[in-house]
């Protein structure tokens, strides 16, 4: 594909990501560029190349940049320059950004039709339930965060603080996440890495008896919460929850976004966080791998009874292990 056709197939795509719901993207060019619909409808088909000068008032509009544009059209570079886009700074950084390019992504997804998110992960517990729980989400930023910067540890978790930063967008995601149908596939051994975790930390003594107390409480409810939601299939606000239990290993964790105008996906990252990529090729490539692990899995939301109550009974047994 030649450089300048990729330029037109991701304006193509920004203006339709741009439109709110229940407007056209033909409306959303006009408003930017005057020209007839048909015009219009022929340049969003991709029979009629965009002008340069159209092209520099769109990404004026939508605040694109042209020069960041051109540069992700040559695909032998592409994934070089989002790689090395990844250094920035402390692990506490890199999850605030993190989070924020999600809770973005989120907002423009619920202005579209049909939003949904889907969850495939080996390790990762949903996020709309773990940042509710203060001991949790510490104890999640604080292992990981003995891992990355391991020139500061070892650290005892109870002189371990959370940035109010790194707080009040967690808060800000769960609330965004809580709004959106999901689709989560998990393996059948949800909560055993998270409880091996908090065992290993409280044998070196970074986790106190006390903080561990807390931790199991916490989780027992956390647990309590994600399976009153599953006997209904639908969250607290009323959205959707698919709930699978994959039977087949899991050997990484991606979050597909999903509405009716654009498709993206991250890629776990550092433990905490989530590197998003907008290629479409690949796009596809991890959505049909995700419909094919929901093939090998069981749905234990609404249906699926029996497996559901084996689930979580295995689950408290992680737990009542601690």
């Amino acid at each position: 594909m030649s450089v300048m056709k990729n330029i037109f197939e991701k304006i193509i795509q920004e203006l339709k990501q741009n439109t709110t719901l229940g407007n056209n993207p033909v409306e959303t060019l006009i408003n930017i560029v005057p020209m007839s619909k048909e015009a219009a409808y022929r340049r969003l088909r991709g029979e009629i190349d965009f002008s340069f000068n159209e092209i520099v008032k769109i990404t004026q509009r939508l605040n694109i940049s042209l020069d960041n544009l051109i540069e992700k059209t040559h695909e032998d570079e592409r994934y070089d320059k989002e790689l090395a886009s990844l250094n920035l700074g402390s692990l506490g950084n890199k999850c605030y950004q993190s989070t924020e390019e999600l809770i973005s992504l989120l907002k423009i997804m619920k202005k579209k039709e049909n939003p949904h998110i889907f969850a495939l992960s080996n390790i990762l517990l949903p996020f709309a339930y773990i940042y509710k729980y203060d001991t949790m989400a510490k104890f999640r930023l604080y292992r990981w965060t003995c891992q990355w910067e391991d020139e500061v540890f070892p650290q005892k978790m109870e002189n371990f603080i959370v940035a109010d930063s790194i707080h009040d967008i967690k808060t800000k995601l769960c609330k965004e996440l809580q709004t959106i149908a999901v689709s989560y596939v998990c393996q059948p051994n949800f909560l055993n890495g998270f409880i091996h975790d908090i065992k290993y930390f409280q044998r070196i003594n970074l986790v106190s008896n006390e903080e561990v107390g807390k931790l199991k409480n916490e989780t027992f409810s956390f647990l309590d919460d994600l399976e009153r939601d599953l006997i209904t299939g639908k969250s607290q606000a009323g959205s959707r929850i698919s709930f699978y239990v994959c039977n087949t290993s899991l050997d990484s964790s991606y979050l597909l976004l999903k509405c009716n105008e654009f498709e993206t996906f991250g890629i776990r990252l550092f433990g905490l966080t989530l590197h998003f990529m907008k290629d479409p090729k690949i796009t596809s490539e991890i959505k049909n791998w995700i419909q094919t692990m929901i093939k090998h899995s069981t749905l234990i939301s609404v249906s699926g009874e029996k497996q559901r109550f084996e689930f979580f009974k295995k689950q408290r047994e992680f737990i009542n292990a601690l």
